[in-house]
């Protein structure tokens, strides 16, 4: 069957953080390092140039369903603004995002168009929210089976994501996250790091940020790895089976390393870059 393609329309979306459950490891006045476990396994990321996308989830129907709903995260590392302007898939007759709006009890969901993605933020799809809306299945979706949705955008292109098909439907606060402080994490510049190999993707090996941000920065690795973030005297465990959070102020300027450190290994893995304001 050939994919199919839907466009979209213009729209403004407000940031909204990703749930985790997570334990803090290491705590400063400046810094915090958090881990936590995704639903199932570690977070899976896939990435264009500067978008990383997150964790595509959507829930098995039965035999007379013909629609589902996708959540993700996608979170953009630039400094400029991109929009998710299609997305196309095999296994449905239409796509559409859609919003919920209403009262408790009253909730629709509504067509949006384009979906902004501000710089350096996550944006979330998630239950009760904003979500991917699939009509017209053409067969029904098991549990630990998967399909392909190609998302398009703007400025990086697109990028084929697997979508994980998961036994039951997911609840509005598995995709919350609040620091145990209470701060939402979209007062964060967030930024997705996928090492694979002991590699980052050329896109990350530069990530810039502007003097004094709060910077929340999300790891995810096939391998453990201790990493040190110079100039800011901080040492992050990646775990292969979790999911890492390291959270400072860049509050000096200049180019630091992160490193790999280990007795086999050790090498710069990406530089964070910190301009005046």
């Amino acid at each position: 069957m050939p994919n199919r393609l839907f466009w979209f329309h213009s729209m403004t979306l407000r940031n909204r953080a990703s749930h985790c459950c997570f334990q803090k490891i290491l705590a400063s006045c400046v810094v915090i390092v958090f881990c936590f476990s995704a639903p199932v396994g570690a977070a899976e990321i896939f990435q264009v140039e500067a978008i990383t996308i997150v964790d595509p989830v959507a829930y098995k129907t039965s035999s007379t369903s013909d629609s589902t709903e996708v959540y993700l995260i996608l979170n953009n590392c630039s400094g400029k603004v991109d929009h998710l302007v299609g997305i196309e898939t095999p296994v449905a007759m239409s796509a559409q995002i859609l919003t919920q709006q209403g009262d408790d009890g009253k909730k629709k969901g509504v067509p949006l168009g384009q979906l902004k993605l501000p710089p350096k933020k996550e944006v979330v799809l998630a239950p009760g929210k904003q979500y991917i809306k699939l009509v017209g299945l053409d067969v029904p979706l098991q549990e630990g089976e998967s399909f392909p949705l190609i998302l398009v955008f703007e400025r990086a292109g697109s990028v084929s994501v697997n979508v994980k098909i998961r036994k039951a439907h997911a609840h509005e606060d598995e995709f919350e996250e609040v620091s145990e402080s209470g701060d939402e994490v979209s007062a964060y510049s967030v930024v997705y790091v996928s090492v694979k190999g002991g590699k980052v993707s050329k896109h990350q090996r530069s990530i810039r940020f502007t003097h004094n941000e709060r910077v929340l920065i999300k790891f995810v690795s096939d391998e453990p790895h201790e990493l040190h973030i110079h100039g800011y005297n901080i040492v992050v465990n990646l775990d292969p089976m979790g999911s890492t959070l390291v959270d400072f102020d860049v509050s000096a300027t200049g180019r630091f390393p992160v490193e790999i450190h280990g007795s086999n290994d050790h090498h710069a893995l990406f530089y964070i870059e910190v301009y005046p304001d």
